[in-house]
């Protein structure tokens, strides 16, 4: 299964950070079914980061192993399989880097910048009068 991420994007500027909603298991525990996930598409990426790439007429959230000129995309579900991108030109394949994610609700921001896993909850990021429940 393939995921298709963008819903609706035509309204984003080209390099502005924008959210979607993942829409399948491929990258179960850290984005779960249902999240929101942002994504700046000004960011390059580097090995371990997680983005988004545009392959044929589909678009996948992986983490990305950059090997050289090739690339591999890896989900963290291991129900979904790897695969070697050989292309020296795969950058123009990715439209950008997870920044944080959401549960499925939006109300828990959370950094994905792997150097900062043990403190990712991300301290001032809403007026907390404005969060209504919780996940």
């Amino acid at each position: 299964m393939e995921n298709s991420y963008i819903e609706n994007s035509e309204n984003c500027a080209a390099k502005e950070p924008f959210a979607l909603r993942v829409q399948d298991s491929s990258m179960e525990p850290e984005f779960e079914n249902g999240c929101i996930i942002i994504i700046d598409p000004s960011i390059s990426p580097k090995t371990g980061d997680f983005v988004l790439f545009e392959k044929k007429d589909t678009i996948i959230l992986r983490e990305i192993h950059i090997l050289d000129e090739n690339i591999e995309l890896k989900p963290l579900n291991p129900e979904f399989s790897s695969e070697i991108i050989k292309d020296k030109d795969y950058k123009t394949h990715i439209i950008g880097v997870v920044t944080q994610r959401a549960g499925k609700k939006g109300h828990i921001i959370r950094n994905t910048d792997k150097k900062k896993r043990d403190n990712s909850r991300l301290k001032n990021a809403t007026n907390k009068g404005k969060v209504v429940g919780g996940n």
